[in-house]
């Protein structure tokens, strides 16, 4: 039995400089680098799609981290205030009035505050994503009464093995084609070269964030903790005041946030499948026997009619919308699996500074209310003055954040087809009933 159309397609791994192009046969170059995608039942043709060389990447929205607050400590150097007695009550001996004392200040926390950071979206190098792979030049037959050429490759949907043919499991002189897909030879060269993978990942590179400036609300510092002397010899303890000092820290800008390179998962590189029994004519001769499914690049009115398309029906596996994996096994005939789109799953991941910070610190007086300015202080005044205030340095910390990549459809570059399977009857269109109804059917040849 013929091959029986010019629109079947069968595949050659070999190098041809080992196994020539049979005769009546010539290599179809629409096919050159590309795999074979099954169509639905409604169409073929030589519709394209799928990503070509070097591979494929994602895209992620954007995303920043959340800086947790943070605080400084503000402390200040003792320094000498100078006192007088200008405006000293009117009291009987002794008077009191402040000398120059010696004095410093308890230490407060700057107002809490968290840094922004800026979004940044990352960089996904492209990775190639073509599962594992046989190459296979995809010949075509000059006339439609050629049958299978011997060597030639081609496909089986149950344990029965056609007469003259054997599995591709590397015995009996076939290649070891187990768990690949077939992908047409690349543009002049010769089938048998294997590759690919059953999953894929991709890196990043080392991204940062932008730090905006960021500051803290003025601190009131100022309760006094030494003591001063007062004249007569008598000591006393300052009189300790509201905090009169206001302390107001510089804004700063961090440019010491570590860099980071996410950590992105695997996914598998296997596009939506159907296993078939890779098998391969061993014959010696040309034979087309029935059982053997080959690809057709025409419309289902053109399938001939000893063959009938592989969609589940007539005995036959599902393959439309699925590229077909071989199997050497039996029992894995019909499993599916795979998927045309994925995304992928990124670590989550912080940054760091790596050293702390600190600000400038300048301050003014809070007057006393009711005083002109002074600090009041057993009934005279202490003078206005100033510390050297000291800022304490800090290590902002920042949360961690997931990163999400967009889904995209994996698939490298292919052509369409319809599976079909060679059948030892024929399809007959009739016409039934009175409403000239159209149905397929099947009967003996």
């Amino acid at each position: 039995m013929p091959v029986g159309s010019t629109k079947v397609r069968a595949f050659w791994p070999w190098d041809t400089a080992a196994k020539p192009l049979p005769a009546g046969w010539t290599r179809d170059s629409a096919f050159d680098d590309r795999f074979l995608q099954g169509d639905s039942a409604s169409y073929a043709g030589p519709a394209n799609g799928g990503i070509a060389s070097p591979g494929h990447n994602h895209s992620e929205a954007g995303h920043t981290h959340a800086g947790n607050q943070h605080v400084h400590t503000v402390s200040a150097a003792e320094v000498v205030a100078g006192g007088t007695n200008a405006n000293q009550p009117t009291k009987p001996p002794p008077t009191f009035w402040v000398a120059r004392c010696t004095h410093g200040h308890d230490a407060e926390n700057s107002a809490p505050t968290a840094i922004t950071y800026a979004q940044t979206v990352i960089t996904v190098n492209t990775a190639d994503a073509k599962p594992p792979w046989v190459r296979a030049i995809v010949i075509q037959p000059a006339g439609p009464q050629n049958d299978i050429p011997n060597h030639a490759m081609c496909f089986g949907d149950d344990g029965t093995l056609p007469p003259g043919y054997c599995k591709t499991d590397g015995t009996g002189g076939t290649p070891n084609l187990s768990g690949r897909f077939v992908i047409g030879a690349e543009s002049g060269g010769v089938g048998g070269a294997t590759g690919g993978n059953p999953s894929h990942t991709h890196d990043s590179p080392e991204h940062t964030h932008g730090v905006y400036n960021h500051g803290h609300a003025s601190a009131q510092c100022g309760q006094a903790t030494s003591t001063t002397t007062i004249s007569s010899t008598t000591t006393a303890r300052l009189v300790r005041q509201p905090r009169h000092h206001n302390v107001t820290l510089s804004t700063k800008a961090l440019a010491d946030l570590s860099t980071d390179a996410p950590a992105i998962q695997a996914e598998g590189s296997e596009p939506g499948y159907v296993k078939l029994m890779g098998i391969q004519n061993t014959s010696g001769r040309a034979t087309t026997p029935a059982g053997v499914i080959l690809a057709f690049v025409g419309t289902t009115a053109e399938i001939p009619s000893t063959w009938v398309l592989c969609d589940g029906s007539n005995g036959t596996q599902d393959c439309t919308d699925r590229q077909v994996k071989i199997t050497t096994a039996d029992g894995e005939i019909g499993y599916t699996g795979g998927s045309n789109s994925h995304s992928h799953t990124v670590d989550a991941h912080g940054h760091s500074h790596t050293s702390g910070h600190d600000h400038a610190a300048t301050q003014t007086w809070q007057g006393v209310p009711g005083d002109a300015g002074a600090l009041t202080v057993c009934g005279g005044f202490m003078d206005r003055h100033v510390h050297s205030w000291t800022v304490g340095d800090t290590v902002p910390t920042l949360q961690t954040t997931e990163i999400t990549l967009t889904s995209t459809d994996k698939r490298y570059q292919y052509r369409t087809v319809l599976w079909i399977k060679k059948v030892s009857v024929q399809r007959k269109r009739v016409t039934a009933g009175s409403i000239h109804k159209t149905d397929e059917v099947v009967i003996a040849a």
